[in-house]
């Protein structure tokens, strides 16, 4: 990798390290890419998209539209990541009065207060969640962000995957969490099932 003099990459490279790479082409201007994260995905592309946003923050910053913020904040607020949801749990196992077959489970998780690098995160939209039967094929089960903390989706009595994602007003994803498994072996039979 290129070393990095400017001061601004400087500063964060630390938080984006692990997703993106800074290069500099034949004495061109540096560039990000993305950084290679699964074996499946063996090709690596530039974020424009992510150096287009550090661009907006940086004309946040000096034309002062949050008067009071550091270069650094503005930078944060429009080019980085919420961290994951931690600590994704059942918080209820019901059920479903409508239909006997299915039970409505409700899962929680800890309130993301961070972007990467633990930057504060002031600008949080909410929420998305996600469902796999096989723990491979994913869906996003609310098109539109939630801001509560615990979501209830209703399912067969199966085995169920489940992670969550944060979402800014900048429309930065923060990465899943960890995946969470139903194995509802370990779970009590409803009645009658």
């Amino acid at each position: 990798m290129a070393k990095v003099v400017n001061p601004l990459f400087a500063d964060f490279y630390e938080a984006v390290g692990s997703t993106i790479v800074f290069q500099r082409r034949y004495g061109t201007d540096v560039i990000a890419r993305k950084k290679v994260r699964h074996a499946e995905d063996p090709t690596s592309a530039h974020t424009k998209a992510r150096a287009h946003k550090w661009g907006q923050g940086v004309r946040a910053y000096v034309s002062e539209d949050n008067p009071g913020d550091t270069l650094l904040q503005c930078i944060s607020r429009y080019a980085l990541s919420p961290d994951a949801p931690k600590n994704v749990d059942i918080v209820t196992v019901r059920r479903n009065q409508q239909n006997s077959q299915l039970f409505d489970i409700t899962l929680g998780w800890d309130q993301v207060t961070n972007k990467y690098g633990g930057h504060p995160l002031d600008n949080l939209v909410g929420y998305f969640v996600n469902l796999s039967l096989d723990g491979l094929h994913w869906q996003r089960l609310n098109q539109t962000p939630i801001t509560a903390t615990s979501y209830t989706d209703t399912q067969p009595f199966q085995n169920l995957y489940y992670t969550v994602q944060a979402i800014d007003d900048q429309d930065n994803l923060s990465s899943e969490s960890d995946i969470f498994v139903i194995d509802v072996s370990t779970l009590p039979r409803p009645p009658g099932m």
